[in-house]
């Protein structure tokens, strides 16, 4: 699982010294990917189903690269996206939202 990490970062086009500065954390990312059910890459998806499974671990995983980043390459608000992309986070329930009905006088 490690070595498929690896080849996902260099397909993301992340540099040689990034994958090396990072290569201590993978073995806890590679947990962290088998606790959400993902025990190995898959390659290419057969079909929408399996491409939009698939999109919310690609995106746990480019959290988990995002987020190793330091000091000016950090981009909080696209952490913040992918936390909700990536199904980190549960949706807000739809009763915490505060719907206000607008009643004209006819």
């Amino acid at each position: 699982m490690i070595e498929a990490i690896v080849a996902r970062m260099r397909a993301r086009g992340e540099s040689e010294e990034f994958v090396s500065a990072v290569r201590s954390d993978l073995p806890r990312w590679a947990r962290q990917l088998a606790a959400r059910g993902l025990s190995a890459w898959p390659q290419q998806p057969k079909n929408w189903r399996e491409y939009v499974d698939h999109a919310a671990d690609d995106n746990f995983l480019v959290l988990l690269i995002e987020r190793a980043r330091r000091g000016k390459d950090r981009n909080e608000a696209l952490l913040h996206d992918l936390r909700n992309m990536a199904r980190v986070r549960p949706p807000k329930p739809w009763s915490t939202f505060k719907v206000e009905a607008v009643v004209g006088s006819t």
